[in-house]
């Protein structure tokens, strides 16, 4: 480690953050998932929260959760046009995974 970053780290503000129970496990989770350390991953979640307050709300969640979030109010409005639905069904070839959603006929 070279000087600048030991002094810099050093000179850098601290403050003490009492977490809830089980946001310290999270964290470490999702720092390990991203490749960073602790600290990192915090300094980065606070300063992406800054940066896009529209984003804010969904940082604490894992792509996957909320890729099945957005997979699930997709087809719910979809539902309601089951030809734009089938056309993407077929557009991602997912003909045999996807299960025709209640109330719309299968076009395949």
């Amino acid at each position: 480690m070279n000087e600048i970053n030991t002094h810099a780290r050093q000179d850098a503000d601290k403050y003490i953050v009492r977490f809830p129970d089980g946001m310290r496990d999270r964290l470490k989770n999702a720092a390990h998932v991203n490749g960073r350390s602790l600290n990192s991953e915090i300094i980065t979640r606070l300063q992406q929260s800054f940066q896009s307050p529209v984003a804010a709300p969904i940082l604490g969640r894992s792509n996957a959760v909320l890729a099945e979030e957005i997979a699930t109010v997709l087809v719910r409005h979809l539902a309601q046009r089951p030809e734009v639905l089938a056309r993407l069904v077929l557009e991602l070839g997912i003909e045999e995974q996807m299960a025709a959603p209640a109330g719309v006929q299968q076009t395949m």
